[in-house]
């Protein structure tokens, strides 16, 4: 007894010591080692710009960590309802004190994203001004109806009220300024700290003059009809499809997170003193195996014993024995596992594609009717034309546009290397699996012939289990575990169970992400590992001579705060109808996206998975931390 009672604390104390070296591993390796090095690097950059980065990271952040906090809006302000959104069952009343406070932050978006366009290529310039036309039309429509009704009652006697014209005005002044900013720092350096204020002026004055000149104007003319709340969410509705692709990518960085925790856990092990042989060896074995044995009982074993359904689908069997296939046949030679930064971000754009092209085909149709109406001829033709085209353009599945994308887009790939006679590139191999991927997902929708084929993730997670845990036990039993094949069936294990991150967080019933609300955190933590991850995804870190870093880091940064401060809103509002879009959006990310990507590193067996490419260690210079 006296030793039971002797070894209790020194175990207490090993397993404290276990678990906070754990908790703080992660830390570094999830946290702050990404704040530190992984975001953008600050290396040699005016002080200015980093000012500025590290607040657009430290207010993105924040406006994450406020998306689940909604409520404290409408318990604190007084309810404006929307009248032209509102229903019985969707009941959207906004909090009338968010409302200056949001276009306060809108206008700190909008500077980050033009003042970075000051100095990108014309295509960007171009896009960010449409962006921001788009958006401001709202405002100026109405202000435009109300100039003609305050000229109407100034002439008709009845009073003086200009307060729109007064605000139209200002607007006109503004765009004017902003404009010449654009012409006049046309290939100048780029200079944050001069340019950013001024750019920041202008669009704060111009939105803040606009609220208040509605305001006032409405109060004057007692209208009912002029809600500055309405007005806020028309102009986001209107550009809320072009920040789909950012939610896109924050679905992807899910399955990233797996990669990362997966090279972390992996290469640790690799790592270590002699792993491969003697006991470290056999407690590594050990270890795996009570990993794979505990998921297969888990998964399997357990559910028969309770009565419960098996996680189990015949089209995940199909597709992990398709990609077995692909997996022998992409050992001889092993592909490079690299992938160009702009792959990932182009699969985005493509995968909602489909909205894109319906958008614009209702801005066409729109200008058709109005030049139709001007010169006295029947719309009805011309729509008739565009809504059968609506019609045949929207049966397409989403993953459509896609799915042909990266099949041309690999061919292509393969066919260069081909000629090159270089081997066959691992990139064109990833478009290959997502291409598959992504066809299978069309095909097997419910409703449609391979219906019965569709699957869950949680369907392919528990048939991998049963693949690895027999290829583990088959080469334990045959003496045939060498070093490499042990460490590759612990990183295919560990990533496959990191992947299910996704489910904790979209699961309804979950104690923490349950009560916050299980799609605000889906989407929530897809934005903070977007933002993590900026520099490596989108090459933030690398200089170009057409495209400043610097412009890029601003507009992503203004893009990332556009996308979490419009969310927000959908939340203070109680957009449900919205915010479930949202949640599909950044799943279909995972899902689509996110998933191939982590089954190409699974099938390639990566240096990402198996912890082979040690991330450099930045220097003290590029790190995030609050000292300027």
């Amino acid at each position: 007894m006296p030793n039971l009672l002797g070894l209790a604390p020194r175990l207490l104390r090993a397993l404290s010591q276990l678990f906070w070296a754990l908790m703080r591993d992660a830390w570094e390796m999830m946290v702050w080692g990404n704040v530190r090095a992984g975001s953008i690097s600050l290396a040699d950059a005016p002080r200015s710009f980093r000012l500025l980065i590290r607040f657009g990271l430290w207010l993105t952040l924040l406006l994450c960590l406020a998306l689940p906090l909604s409520d404290f809006w409408r318990a604190l302000s007084p309810l404006q309802p929307l009248i032209l959104y509102t229903n019985a069952l969707a009941g959207l009343y906004v909090p009338i004190l968010i409302v200056p406070v949001i276009i306060g932050l809108l206008a700190l978006a909008w500077a980050y994203l033009l003042c970075g366009a000051l100095h990108a290529q014309w295509v960007a310039k171009l896009a960010a001004l449409l962006l921001f036309a788009l958006f401001n039309f709202s405002f100026v429509l109405h202000l435009l109806s109300d100039v003609l009704l305050e000229i109407a009652i100034t002439f008709g006697g009845l009073g003086l009220n200009l307060w729109s014209t007064l605000a139209l005005l200002i607007q006109t002044g503004c765009w004017l300024a902003l404009l010449a900013l654009f012409v006049i720092r046309w290939r100048r350096p780029v200079r944050p700290g001069l340019e950013f204020p001024i750019v920041l002026g202008l669009i704060a004055l111009m939105l803040f003059t606009s609220y208040f000149g509605i305001q006032l104007s409405g109060q004057a003319l007692q209208s009912t009809s002029s809600s500055n709340a309405l007005l806020l969410t028309e102009a986001l509705d209107a550009i809320l499809n072009f920040l789909v692709p950012y939610l896109v990518l924050g679905g992807v960085e899910m399955a990233g997170l797996g990669l990362t925790l997966t090279q972390a856990i992996a290469g640790r092990m690799k790592n270590a003193p002699e792993p491969g042989t003697g006991r470290a060896r056999r407690l590594w074995i050990a270890g795996l195996a009570v990993v794979l044995v505990g998921r297969f009982i888990a998964q399997w074993i357990v559910p028969l014993f309770n009565g419960d359904e098996i996680a189990f689908s015949w089209g995940a069997v199909v597709i992990a024995l398709l990609l077995l296939v692909i997996f022998v046949r992409a050992q001889r030679p092993s592909p490079p596992d690299e992938l160009p930064w702009w792959i990932v971000p182009a699969l985005a754009l493509m995968l909602f594609a489909v909205f894109f092209v319906l958008q614009v085909n209702a801005l066409i149709a729109q200008l058709f009717a109005v030049v139709a109406i001007a010169f006295n001829l029947n719309p009805d033709l011309i729509f008739g034309i565009f809504v059968r085209l609506t019609n045949a353009i929207s049966l397409l599945p989403t993953e459509t546009f896609a799915a042909l994308f990266a099949l041309f887009l690999g061919l292509a790939m393969w066919l260069w290397a081909a000629i090159k006679r270089r081997p066959f590139p691992g990139r064109a191999l990833f478009l290959f699996v997502f291409s598959l991927w992504a066809f299978w997902g069309a095909v097997t929708r419910p409703g449609r012939p391979l219906g019965a084929l569709s699957f869950r993730y949680e369907h392919f997670s528990t048939f991998m289990t049963l693949i690895l845990t027999s290829i583990f036990v088959t080469a334990a039993l045959a003496r045939r575990l060498s070093p490499r094949r042990l460490l590759y069936l612990t990183a295919a294990t560990i990533l496959l169970w990191a992947l299910e991150f996704r489910d904790f967080l979209a699961d309804p019933l979950s104690p923490l992400f349950g009560l916050l609300g299980a799609g605000v955190a889906v989407v929530s933590v897809g934005i903070f590992l977007n933002v993590m991850s900026a520099g490596n995804r989108f090459s933030l870190n690398t200089e170009a001579r057409s495209f400043p870093r610097q412009s890029r880091s601003l507009m992503y940064f203004g893009y990332a705060l556009l996308v979490v401060i419009t969310i927000n809103w959908l939340a203070a509002s109680h957009n449900a109808d919205q915010m479930a879009q949202n949640n599909v959006v950044t799943n279909g990310g995972f899902q689509i996206i996110g998933l191939p990507l982590a089954l190409w590193a699974l099938i390639t067996g990566s240096a990402t998975m198996m912890g082979e490419s040690a991330r450099k260690e930045p220097d003290a210079r590029d790190n995030l931390s609050p000292a300027v």
